[in-house]
């Protein structure tokens, strides 16, 4: 004789129950960080999540909730709680530092000048002594020719250079346009 305590159903995992008649709802998985259970009460499926880990799906690392992140996107991953994605203009390991540009990073100096910082966002461009201008765009009109070491660039009103002389004053006779041509 059989009773009801000797018989048991060996269900596949499409279904459960003592006589495999309710669908398993975690026949799909739908927790990313955590296993799926069937609520004894409702039925429906439930995530239990991975120490670390929380929401309804088991994708919020519980590092993230506190937004450690302060310029960035808190991710979780399983080996440090989590990471922050920072923005192009922050770095650190909660984006929390600002990357600075200097005005020299752009390298407004041309023609072998170097770019040294004067103060918050100004610079001066240190020229080689074969040009001149605030950029070192311009020829020095004094090695053009071969004015003394006395002799200096000196921007005029007009924003072209030309040579002026202190000792031995010399009639220059030209001066270098902007487009680095020489004029009478």
């Amino acid at each position: 004789m059989l009773t009801s305590s000797t018989i048991a159903c060996a269900c596949t995992s499409a279904y459960y129950g003592d006589r495999c008649q309710y669908v398993n709802p975690c026949q799909n998985p739908i927790c990313i960080h955590g296993l799926c259970q069937v609520n004894s009460i409702t039925l429906a499926a439930q995530c239990a999540c991975y120490a670390g880990w929380t929401g309804t799906y088991c994708d919020t690392a519980i590092a993230c909730l506190s937004n450690p992140c302060v310029h960035g996107t808190c991710v979780g991953t399983s080996s440090a709680g989590y990471q922050c994605i920072c923005p192009s203009n922050y770095t650190g390991s909660q984006c929390e530092t600002a990357i600075i540009q200097t005005p020299c990073q752009v390298n407004p100096c041309i023609n072998s000048g170097t770019c040294q910082i004067t103060g918050t966002n100004s610079y001066i461009c240190l020229c080689s002594p074969y040009y001149v201008g605030t950029h070192c765009e311009f020829i020095n009109p004094c090695l053009v020719i071969s004015a003394p070491a006395s002799c200096q660039p000196v921007l005029t009103a007009t924003g072209n250079y030309t040579c002026q002389c202190t000792t031995n004053p010399v009639k220059i006779l030209f001066f270098l346009s902007k487009n680095n041509s020489y004029h009478e």
